[in-house]
């Protein structure tokens, strides 16, 4: 999309809707690093706009800015690497490719920890990937996780969670580097979730979809890994723990003391 095409862009006008002066100053800087070749994903990714009575509808802003988040670089020659992720029965969700081979599976239970054999009394989560199993175990700090190997070394830390459309969830890892995990969209069906590293790029894409199969509809998590991003098996791991957080980002606290 060029910047001309950004500024002959508007937006119908309904009840509740973003300010409109505030979408348009957005949609101007926008064009003008188009212009020059700067990336504009920074941009769209930390926009905020007020409710006004009346303004630009909020499913169609959105979905518009979400096309920024997410972009072929230059030389790219595909838009990434699509997986999705399935929940198989109540316990169990598996990591798929596009062509439907499981690549990585979690198996969980409300309080126990299942590997192999042997029960690990852990909340977390088992996952198996190339034959490797890992363990999900808390870190005794509140929302704090840590993914171990099978010798006890940890992989990644998590911390934080996607609730009550607060993007808190996040992922370190033990050198340094970081993802976190903004969400864009009103509801599950027009969200998208995006990890972005701790420079601000864009590592993948998350999108709620619903698909038919064996005569039921089913829903899942896809996944698309940007282009220029090995789709590596930490990197896998990582998206594994992270899909669920696109679909906690819309729950809301039930219940009362």
């Amino acid at each position: 999309m060029t910047g001309e095409q950004v500024r002959d862009t508007t937006f119908l006008i309904t009840s509740g809707g973003y300010d409109v002066t505030e979408v348009d100053d957005l949609l101007s800087s926008i064009a003008a690093e188009l212009d020059v070749g700067r990336p504009v994903e920074p941009l769209a990714m930390n926009a905020a706009f007020r409710t006004r009575r009346t303004g630009y509808d909020v499913d169609a802003v959105d979905w518009f800015l979400g096309q920024f988040l997410f972009r072929p670089g230059p030389g790219d020659q595909q838009a990434g690497t699509y997986l999705r992720l399935e929940w198989v029965g109540l316990a169990r969700r598996e990591l798929r490719s596009a062509e439907q081979h499981t690549i990585a599976s979690m198996t969980y239970r409300r309080s126990d920890i299942f590997l192999g054999n042997h029960s690990v009394s852990e909340i977390g989560g088992q996952l198996s990937l190339n034959k490797e199993s890992f363990v999900l175990k808390s870190t005794g700090y509140a929302q704090s996780r840590k993914l171990v190997d099978k010798t006890g070394t940890p992989i990644l830390y998590t911390s934080g969670m996607n609730f009550e459309r607060r993007a808190q969830a996040s992922i370190s890892f033990p050198d340094g580097r970081s993802l976190r995990f903004p969400v864009r969209g009103t509801h599950r069906a027009n969200a998208i979730m995006t990890a972005v590293d701790e420079s601000g790029n864009s590592v993948a894409r998350y999108r709620m979809i619903r698909f038919s199969t064996g005569g039921s509809s089913r829903k899942s998590v896809e996944v698309a890994v940007h282009p220029s991003r090995e789709l590596t098996g930490e990197l896998m791991l990582a998206i594994m723990i992270s899909a669920p957080c696109l679909r906690s980002y819309f729950s809301v606290q039930t219940g009362g003391g």
